[in-house]
């Protein structure tokens, strides 16, 4: 979607103080951990992506309230915290975990 393959998210949360980082996808801005420039660089191409996107579905960014992704790491786990909300308040919300095959080290 937006030319950017090589991207190691749950690396850049290990190394961050929070353990954590969030995506507002229609800013195009973070919360929590820093991103690195490449990390910052991709997440401004999916919000320059993301009208295109929602017109080929028929939407709008404006049709959004929030729009996240929250990356995150606990231990051995990788969370995913998918969260959208419409301009009308409806939500939905939607967490994928994954087991890592060895602990990351900062």
């Amino acid at each position: 979607m937006v030319g950017v393959y090589a991207i190691d998210v749950f690396g850049e949360v290990v190394r961050s103080r929070e353990k954590h980082i969030t995506v507002d996808f229609p800013s195009g801005t973070t919360m929590g951990g820093g991103p690195s420039r490449s990390l910052a660089r991709a997440i401004r191409r999916y919000r320059d992506s993301l009208p295109d996107l929602c017109k080929k579905h028929g939407t709008s960014v404006a049709m959004f309230g929030k729009l996240t992704t929250r990356y995150s790491i606990k231990s051995l786990d990788k969370r995913v915290l998918v969260t959208i909300v419409d301009r009308n308040g409806r939500s939905a919300v939607d967490v994928q975990t994954a087991r890592l095959k060895s602990k990351l080290t900062a």
